[in-house]
C-alpha cells in the first residue's frame, strides 16, 4: 500500500539522517551468521509472500562482530533490491563464505544485471540506476548507500559482481569473532 511505502521511506530516510551525521550508535557483539540470516529471510517472506528465497548459511557455525539489528537491515536491504528488480517468481539467493578473518555473506539475483559503467553510482547517495522495481514498488535511492555506512561502520566492505542480463550478486563482510 502506499501507507506502508511511504513509512519504509521514511525510516530510510531517518536511518540516512543517522548516517550522515555519524549518528549511527551500533551494538557490536558476536553474532551467529545463521540466525542473521535466517532474520532477514523472515523479513523478506513476510514482506513477500510468493517469493522464492534460498537461504545457505556456511556450514560452519560462524559468529562475526555486529550490529544484529543493523545486519539484518543490511541483509534485509540487499534481498528487497535483489527481489525488486528481478522478475517475479525467480530465484534469490542469500549465503555466507567464512574466511580467514571475516565472513563474507552474499546475495545473488537473477535480475537485469548491471552495466559495468554504472557499478560505481550504486553505493552513491541516491544513486539509481533507471531499472524498473517491479509493479507497486518504489526506489528510493538511498538504501545501497546506507548499507554501504552501516557496513563499513562495522568494519567490513561492500561491493557488486554483476553483468548486465546475467543478474548481480551483492557481497559485504564482517569480521569473525571466533
Amino acid at each position: 500500500s502506499a501507507a506502508t511505502r511511504l513509512e519504509h521511506l521514511v525510516k530510510d530516510l531517518l536511518l540516512f539522517s543517522d548516517v550522515e551525521h555519524q549518528a549511527l550508535l551500533l551494538d557490536l557483539s558476536a553474532q551467529p551468521v545463521a540466525t542473521l540470516l535466517d532474520q532477514a529471510g523472515e523479513v523478506m517472506r513476510t514482506k513477500y509472500r510468493d517469493q522464492q528465497i534460498d537461504i545457505a548459511p556456511d556450514d560452519a557455525p560462524v559468529r562475526v562482530i555486529a550490529d544484529a539489528q543493523r545486519t539484518v537491515q543490511v541483509i534485509a536491504n540487499l534481498l528487497d533490491n535483489a527481489i525488486k528488480y528481478s522478475p517475479v517468481g525467480t530465484l534469490v539467493q542469500v549465503g555466507a563464505k567464512t574466511r580467514k578473518q571475516h565472513v563474507e555473506i552474499i546475495v545473488r539475483d537473477r535480475g537485469p544485471g548491471i552495466q559495468a559503467d554504472d557499478i560505481p553510482r550504486l553505493f552513491t547517495r541516491f544513486g539509481t540506476l533507471g531499472h524498473q522495481p517491479r509493479p507497486g514498488q518504489v526506489g528510493s535511492g538511498i538504501g545501497l548507500y546506507v548499507c554501504k555506512k552501516l557496513v563499513e561502520a562495522m568494519n567490513g566492505r561492500i561491493w557488486v559482481v554483476s553483468q548486465a542480463g546475467k543478474g548481480s550478486s551483492f557481497h559485504f563482510t564482517l569480521p569473525r569473532a571466533d
